[in-house]
């Protein structure tokens, strides 16, 4: 029997998702869960053995970075350096599609409402990286993320996604987009711009 065949699914709008979303996570298992932009799949970003899953489970390289979500500007102080530039960005842009890269560790707030329910929840942040081999594209349902991954043991089922840009990514120490996505660069500049 495969990881795949052990693994369950629930729709997204049950009042048991989140529930047993966390109790995966909070045993160091995998989920895959629906974002505003694909399918992500979300570990226990503080839990070591998980995120090593995670990047078994996606056949990348431990090197590679991994976003996190956090489910509010309360939470990313609590777990990240907050900047008045990060704060800046926090307030103007999100929840939404920006991922703000701050001393090397990158996270971002979802516009999805599920994800930032799931990361309260939880209480602490959740991985949030495509649901996809590692060179793969995205996935938008979850039969896509099934077929595509092993290892995971809760799909949580938001049914076809529309195929929307991944995120901006947005070093705020160097002031480079590293990904180019919705938020532009002209965007952020004239958020970050002092006042007067």
């Amino acid at each position: 029997m495969s990881s795949s065949d052990k693994s369950a699914t629930v729709k997204a709008g049950s009042r048991s998702a989140i529930a047993r979303a966390v109790k995966v996570l909070k045993s160091g298992g995998l989920i895959v869960f629906p974002t505003e932009t694909s399918y992500g799949l979300g570990a226990d970003a503080k839990n070591r053995k998980a995120i090593a899953a995670t990047f078994k489970a996606k056949q990348s390289p431990q090197s590679k970075r991994i976003s996190v979500m956090v489910a509010d500007k309360a939470m990313a102080k609590e777990f990240f350096e907050v900047t008045p530039v990060v704060e800046r960005l926090i307030d103007v842009f999100l929840p939404g599609p920006l991922t703000i890269i701050t001393k090397g560790r990158s996270f971002r707030i979802p516009d999805h409402p599920f994800c930032r329910r799931l990361a309260k929840a939880l209480g602490r942040p959740v991985t949030s990286t495509s649901a996809n081999l590692a060179g793969q594209g995205d996935c938008y349902s979850v039969s896509q993320a099934r077929d595509s991954l092993k290892g995971v043991a809760l799909f949580i089922d938001g049914g076809r996604l529309p195929k929307r840009r991944p995120s901006t990514v947005f070093d705020a120490d160097s002031g480079v987009i590293l990904r180019k996505g919705p938020i532009s660069k002209a965007r952020i500049e004239q958020a970050l711009k002092v006042d007067g």
